[in-house]
């Protein structure tokens, strides 16, 4: 177990070991010693008072395969990572919420008035939404003060969002529920908070991913009980790196395209008289084009998510026979439906920016028939995702960071652990 000394005070970490890897042990334990200094000096805190403290986790997630179809009711394989937001927290006996972020105003949220922080695009819709949904389901809220601090780059494409809701439930399981709240629950808080209070439309994978921890397969056919199952896996030791390369354009102004490809997936399922995609079939859709040219898009999108259904199946059975040739084949073939077809590498309101287009590009040229190149997550911006041979990958970092800057490249690695108390 790693300990924490400060002010002649030991912390226990009892988690991190099982999240962070191992050869990243130093710069972790330098971001929570870093963290606890901001907390104490922050909230003033008296050195009895140490013991109260606790320090949680949630971490961003990467989607392997599986774009834009969790909100069909559709298959995604998707992992958490080591990058994440870490919290110092202490359980109060009043009836407020009060966090200060790095870089970030404080907020303040009174649980007695959560409705009122219906606010668009804020961190205090998130927070009440997390707790107004826990609440309404018999669960038990109440107040804590908290410090947060981050790697996750914001409107990367690495679900900080998720993340921070994640955080949220984790910081309330534990200290009002005993962490007896299961976590499929969590991940609805979390997706609730962002659709009704953050008033952002997105699936329920990004929650999951981030709580459930580990490299996992999410079948959303139920959604009141997605199926979801773990695989093992490691890149670096198939002979490759996992990269996440931000392309220097932020996605999260970008709501009305997210929105439009739900939109357009749902006028081809409402055609059929269906609620979602995953009740139709390829030979339905091909039957019924000619009544449906008047929005060609919506087609073609829909035959995206119609295949790349069947490649989350094909790649989880890739992952499990351990098949990294098929695994590169299947991911760069989802990155050429998501471009191609599902449309999301950028926005038609700014054609002149393409960075994401560019980045991929550059990936083709670089990597060849050797690695993997896609869009990740929502698109329109943030970042691409790249598995980049490790002896290609010195030349691809250099390049890729002449292109989009120095802290463009993240390697990033698969944890086992979702949201937690470190």
């Amino acid at each position: 177990m790693k300990k924490l000394e400060f002010q002649n005070h030991v912390f226990n970490l009892e988690n991190f070991e099982n999240v962070y890897n191992s050869s990243t042990y130093e710069y972790n334990l330098s971001r929570y010693k870093k963290l606890i200094e901001k907390f104490t000096n922050y909230y003033k805190t008296e050195k009895s008072d140490f013991y109260k403290i606790n320090f949680f986790s949630a971490p961003g997630r990467t989607e392997i395969c599986g774009n834009h179809t969790d909100h069909n009711n559709g298959r995604v394989l998707c992992g958490s990572i080591q990058n994440d937001i870490i919290c110092a927290a202490v359980k109060t006996n009043n009836n407020f919420i009060t966090i200060k972020s790095d870089n970030y105003d404080p907020i303040k949220i009174d649980l007695d008035k959560l409705e009122a922080y219906k606010i668009p695009s804020t961190s205090l819709g998130l927070v009440a939404g997390v707790c107004y949904y826990l609440k309404s389901k018999g669960y038990d809220i109440g107040g804590f003060e908290a410090y947060t601090t981050s790697n996750l780059p914001g409107g990367s494409g690495l679900s900080s969002s998720a993340a921070f809701e994640a955080l949220i439930f984790t910081i309330l399981n534990y200290f009002y529920n005993d962490s007896k709240i299961d976590l499929v629950t969590g991940a609805k808080a979390s997706q609730y908070a962002e659709n009704n209070f953050y008033m952002k439309p997105c699936g329920l994978m990004d929650q999951l991913g981030s709580i459930y921890g580990g490299l996992i397969t999410i079948d959303f056919e139920n959604l009141d009980n997605p199926r979801i199952e773990k695989i093992q896996f490691d890149f670096e030791k198939n002979g490759y790196a996992l990269c996440i390369v931000n392309i220097g354009q932020s996605h999260s102004d970008l709501t009305d395209d997210y929105a439009n490809v739900r939109n357009d997936m749902s006028a081809i399922s409402k055609h059929f008289g269906k609620t979602v995609l995953r009740e139709i079939s390829a030979d339905m859709l091909f039957e019924e084009i000619p009544n449906l040219r008047e929005n060609d898009r919506a087609i073609i999108r829909a035959y995206h998510y119609l295949n790349e259904n069947k490649r989350v199946e094909n790649l989880f059975g890739a992952f499990k026979n351990q098949d990294i040739n098929k695994i590169i084949e299947i991911i760069k073939s989802s990155g050429y439906s998501s471009f191609n077809y599902l449309q999301n590498v950028y926005s038609n309101s700014n054609c002149k920016e393409q960075p994401a287009s560019l980045g991929l590009y550059l990936a083709q040229m670089m990597l060849e028939e050797d690695g993997a190149w896609r869009i990740h997550g929502g698109g329109f911006g943030g970042t691409i995702q790249c598995i980049v041979p490790l002896e290609k990958l010195e030349i691809f970092e250099k390049t890729m960071k002449k292109i989009f800057g120095n802290s463009s490249v993240i390697n990033i690695y698969i944890r086992n652990i979702g949201a937690c108390r470190i």
